[in-house]
């Protein structure tokens, strides 16, 4: 059985297309965890109704914690032999489950099952985001597969991916960060034997213009987020003798060194900084952004402790 696991906040207007396109999928064992995490808005009444409905629908109800708590909760309700994440704004193809069930059932050895997504506005616009390569990949590594941590959002993001179930319920969301799939891919990507890329675009991802990137506070804050996402991170790495001193743990540094760039130039209640973090910023930078940074520092007095 596939558990697929639906988050939901204040989604009135879209949750039924959401639902719909679960409800119409090819492949049948599935059951669907609807998880309303505080709505303030009808979507709680909603879910009630499908779950009522049909007998393969469940409702969980709980006070809003974001995100990553709301997967949490789904997680551990799931009785699927495998799991998988739908945002409740997003809608998927008929035959996504199907094709992703096929593949999954057909490598016992692989922990999870990666397919490609097509950004939409719902109105005909569509943009296919896709791996390199074949349409069908088996990613077998010796070790894990932490190399692929950061090569961009389809390695990232979580809704495009069924998990085996015990490494499902191993992983756990960060609650009350943005970036809580960043946090949560890597210990996928470190935990998994083996990876199937079915390389066709069976997720929709709805871009809503009014989302989370539309508040400058709410991008201010995942600004902080991704820091903190990656210095967690490399606080777990440091502990991992196999991590530490691999390329894995130098694509953290790095990537922590840019977005701590970007967060400092960008937020100018920034008014100080340590000077142990100062020196580890300038040595990760590139050359242009080491120089940018540093000119920062002199214009705004920022102050290194």
């Amino acid at each position: 059985m596939l558990s697929i696991i639906v988050p939901v906040y204040n989604v009135e207007q879209y949750l039924e297309r959401c639902l719909t396109s679960l409800l119409a999928q090819e492949y049948k064992d599935i059951e669907i965890i609807l998880v309303d995490d505080g709505s303030e808005d009808s979507s709680g009444k909603l879910c009630d109704d499908y779950a009522e409905k049909y007998d393969n629908v469940k409702v969980i109800h709980q006070l809003n914690g974001g995100l990553g708590a709301a997967r949490n909760t789904g997680v551990k309700a799931a009785e699927g032999d495998y799991i998988a994440f739908v945002d409740s704004d997003d809608w998927v193809k008929p035959d996504m489950f199907s094709q992703m069930m096929k593949e999954a059932l057909s490598h016992p050895d692989a922990d999870m099952v990666k397919c490609g997504y097509c950004e939409t506005d719902g109105k005909g616009y569509e943009k296919e985001v896709l791996f390199s390569g074949n349409s069908r990949q088996h990613l077998l590594e010796k070790d894990n597969l932490c190399k692929y941590y950061g090569q961009g959002a389809l390695w990232v993001i979580a809704w495009n991916t069924i998990y085996r179930s015990d490494l499902a319920k191993r992983v756990e969301f960060p609650s009350g960060l943005y970036h809580e799939d960043n946090y949560a891919s890597f210990f996928y990507l470190y935990y998994s034997r083996s990876c199937i890329i079915v390389n066709e675009p069976l997720y929709c991802y709805w871009q809503n213009a009014a989302g989370i990137m539309g508040s400058a506070e709410k991008l201010a804050k995942r600004r902080h987020d991704m820091v903190e996402v990656l210095e967690r991170l490399l606080e777990y790495a440091d502990g991992q003798p196999q991590l530490r001193n691999s390329t894995i743990y130098r694509k953290l540094e790095e990537g922590w060194a840019k977005h701590q760039y970007h967060l400092i130039r960008d937020d100018k209640s920034i008014t100080s900084i340590s000077k142990e973090a100062k020196e580890k910023i300038v040595n990760l930078l590139d050359f242009r952004r080491k120089c940018i940074f540093m000119f920062i520092l002199l214009k705004r007095g920022i102050d290194i402790k």
